[in-house]
């Protein structure tokens, strides 16, 4: 059986964007979506391991490696009470260990795979310093940014410091359930200060403490003594202090919002003053766009030329993915779906290729068309998927990604084949001021009518691959006197619908009209 070794750190990223086979002179991606299946990833997944070294250095390697082997030896005849007998290594464990021990450079790599199948799943659940060094390793520069994945909770505010916590605590549960547990103060300040976190946080008052058996007692591995003379296992006690402390960050913040002279002070006051039961829901459609990060060099109105047209000829024109969805628009928000960025038991498409990807997409808001009614929603997705589906026939690629939705009438689907066998363009870039289209309240033989027109105002990067921690402003309205203010007056199809639920709006909506009238009189 074939054992997975993690990459030595001076691997070298392999691929420059998901969009390589897009994009001319690009490597091929390995983000799902574009011309790759599932089936593919796994199938990487499942591929044999490779440690890169040098040619040069190979031999000077397993020297060195052999000598620390002797090295090892003493100091586990010095100390056996804490450390089991290791299990005997691989050649493969062994060159990579010398490599990263001794700081050997990379420069005229070579790729060398190694398969050691004389080792069995019993031996590597033996507890081994080298074991406790693989334990959810850090991400290399071929991985992308952090990845957290939540299992303990929020604990950091940051993605960052999120990612290495999560890390520090894999780490602590791994040595805790090893049998027996074994010791290893180097990784565990080394995964402390990762997460900024430990020691250095504590000026050195918090004593770590480290046994493999207590008798009469649960606790193994490393603990700390409670003032109550009880211990508590490290594991635990982080954990606890990490979501305390973002539970604390969170209520000063909170705190600070309240003092007038904080510059959110009137906008969080406006906001809380308005309950969400006041805020008008909104039939939205939306479009989105996802490309390389490596584009956000340049403008998202350049970026949409780039692919629109026209370029100069020797320039390649964008090959950019979208998404089309549908909003409920809750909380009078008028904008794409927000928990898109969100992990959730059912991750989005948007989702998969931009946060939970080890090479994720940007992702910027191109298009939000309000519709006249929760009918004209459902029916204009479905047109707009069937647009997307023939286009992408058309092209040979997948220039839109494919979901289910609501089917429209027959004359609307012919009418959206057509659009693509014509090759109508989804969008046309206008200057600002110029007419919108489709308008605000749109109805259905509005909304059908292709191209859209986009202005650089339009367009909103809603995910940073490289500044993923940032905080997105997503418009929305207070309550329908906000929404009117800006948007119009909703035409009376609006406030129809099966459930009812807008009655109160519609009530709301006659006073404010009545009132207005009033004052003109």
């Amino acid at each position: 059986m074939s054992k997975r070794v993690p990459p030595v750190k001076s691997m070298d990223k392999v691929g420059s964007g998901p969009l390589d086979t897009f994009v001319q002179k690009r490597p091929r991606s390995s983000t799902l979506g574009f011309g790759q299946s599932e089936k593919h990833e796994k199938g990487k997944e499942n591929a044999a391991p490779r440690v890169v070294l040098t040619v040069d250095n190979l031999i000077v390697a397993l020297l060195l490696n052999l000598n620390n082997s002797f090295l090892d030896s003493s100091a586990r005849e010095e100390d056996q009470s804490l450390r089991p007998a290791s299990p005997k290594r691989s050649m493969m464990t062994a060159v990579q260990s010398a490599v990263e021990e001794t700081g050997l450079d990379d420069s005229g790599v070579v790729d060398l795979m190694f398969s050691d199948d004389g080792e069995t799943g019993e031996e590597e659940e033996a507890g081994t310093l080298e074991n406790t060094e693989e334990v959810n390793p850090q991400p290399g520069p071929s991985r992308g940014i952090p990845i957290p994945h939540y299992r303990h909770g929020d604990l950091s505010d940051n993605v960052y410091e999120q990612f290495h916590r999560e890390v520090l605590l894999d780490w602590l549960e791994e040595v805790r359930k090893m049998k027996p547990p074994v010791r290893n103060d180097t990784k565990r300040l080394e995964l402390e200060n990762a997460a900024n976190w430990g020691q250095q946080r504590r000026k050195g008052k918090l004593v770590v403490q480290f046994d493999t058996k207590i008798p009469g007692s649960p606790i193994k591995g490393y603990y700390v003594m409670k003032a109550d003379g009880w211990r508590n296992n490290l594991f635990s006690y982080f954990k606890r202090a990490m979501k305390d402390g973002i539970s604390l960050s969170h209520r000063e913040r909170n705190m600070a919002y309240r003092d007038p002279h904080h510059p959110l002070y009137d906008t969080i006051k406006d906001s809380n003053s308005s309950s969400g039961d006041k805020r008008p829901p909104l039939d939205i459609v939306y479009i989105a766009t996802l490309f390389p990060k490596e584009h956000l060099k340049i403008s998202l109105i350049d970026i949409m030329k780039k692919e629109l047209g026209p370029v100069l000829e020797s320039e390649p024109l964008f090959r950019l993915l979208y998404y089309i969805g549908i909003f409920a628009g809750r909380c009078g928000y008028f904008s794409m779906r927000d928990d898109h960025f969100t992990a959730t038991l059912k991750p989005s498409h948007i989702y998969i290729r931009t946060v939970g990807s080890p090479n994720p997409l940007a992702c910027m808001q191109n298009k939000v068309i309000l519709c006249d009614s929760t009918a004209t929603k459902q029916a204009l997705e479905g047109f707009l998927m069937a647009y997307a589906r023939k286009t992408n026939e058309v092209l040979g690629y997948e220039r839109y990604i494919d979901t289910e939705t609501a089917s429209p009438d027959f004359e609307y689907i012919k009418k959206a084949i057509k659009y693509a066998d014509d090759k109508i363009p989804l969008f046309r870039i206008v200057e600002k001021g110029d007419r919108s289209h489709p308008p605000l309240w749109a109805n259905m033989e509005q909304a059908t009518t292709l191209p859209y027109t986009i202005t650089e105002e339009e367009l909103i990067l809603r995910f940073d691959p490289d500044r993923p921690e940032v905080k997105r402003h997503y418009k929305s309205f207070q309550d329908m006197a906000h929404l009117i203010s800006e948007v119009g007056d909703p035409p009376e199809r609006y406030f129809y619908t099966n459930d009812k639920s807008r009655n109160e709006f519609k009530e709301e909506f006659d006073k404010i009209k009545a009132a207005r009238e009033d004052k003109e009189d």
